[in-house]
């Protein structure tokens, strides 16, 4: 009985995801296949033989395509604009290695803490040997944990360098990304292009299979 109620939660919780995928694919393909048919009727004789420009045109009614069918999300009203201002858009698999420094500030070099060590000798009660003694391994006890100081910096500064990053790889690859200013907005906008994307590949290969 446990087992049912659990298959059943299961169900319903991947049923809004398998309505949003279907509401997207029917999007996509209403507006992909005019707008290619449109391009097919209209192209001149001189612009069959320029390939280039075909494949241009394509590129812009597959874009748009995505960016009409995903119209929930910030991304694609920013492709959209993109589209429309006439900006090439440069090719998604290359953004992230083009992009990967340009907008990452350095992380300021952190001074070492100086330690400021007072030796306290006392003739009148302990032997010059065993104060000495005990300075060295106070001095000792100071420079390892200096140490492991500067070594929990170090490594939290690379952390956040790391991430820092990261979040620009990912601001360069969302349209848009650029102008998102919360981190958890933005990664949620990232998820769904991904997922669109996947399912814009789907339906391109498709309707190569089909036509």
């Amino acid at each position: 009985m446990q087992c049912n109620a659990t298959k059943q939660k299961r169900a319903c919780s991947l049923e809004p995801t398998k309505l949003l995928h279907a509401a997207f694919a029917r999007k996509y393909v209403n507006y992909l296949v005019p707008a290619l048919q449109n391009i097919h009727k209209d192209i001149s004789s001189e612009e069959k033989d320029n390939g280039e420009l075909k494949t241009n045109k394509v590129r812009y009614e597959v874009d748009m395509a995505l960016a009409m069918s995903a119209d929930a999300f910030a991304w694609s009203h920013a492709l959209k604009d993109k589209l429309q201002t006439g900006v090439n858009q440069k090719d998604r698999c290359n953004i992230i290695e083009e992009n990967v420094n340009d907008d990452i500030l350095p992380i300021p070099h952190l001074q070492k803490s100086l330690v400021y060590t007072q030796i306290c000798t006392n003739p009148k009660f302990e032997p010059k040997n065993t104060v000495k003694l005990k300075s060295s391994r106070r001095l000792r006890l100071q420079g390892k944990k200096r140490k492991e100081k500067e070594l929990a910096e170090k490594e939290s500064e690379e952390e956040e360098k790391q991430i820092t990053s990261r979040l620009a790889n990912l601001r360069n690859l969302l349209p848009g990304g650029d102008v998102m200013g919360v981190d958890d907005e933005m990664l949620t906008e990232v998820a769904s292009y991904l997922a669109c994307l996947e399912l814009q590949v789907n339906i391109l290969r498709c309707l190569v299979e089909t036509h």
